[in-house]
């Protein structure tokens, strides 16, 4: 249940069609900093196999606590 009492429907990310807003929790398996042309930006893989995804934070090549093996979650 969400929240706010509706059913929620779970899918793996390959079941996932169109471009729907998620919410995800996994383990951090890569982190890479800066961007094109040396811009701040960092790339975290979070998850592993059909489950993957990449959260990117513009203008941040660091965040403590997001680093290889820790937990993080995100929606969007």
């Amino acid at each position: 249940m969400s929240r706010y009492g509706r059913p929620v429907k779970i899918v793996t990310a390959d079941q996932a069609t169109g471009r729907p807003r998620v919410r995800v929790s996994a383990a951090v398996r890569r982190v890479r900093a800066n961007g094109p042309a040396g811009q701040p930006m960092l790339r975290a893989e979070l998850g592993g196999g059909a489950d993957r995804i990449t959260v990117i934070w513009l203008g941040r090549n660091r965040i403590p606590g997001i680093e290889p093996g820790a937990r993080a979650g995100g929606r969007g």
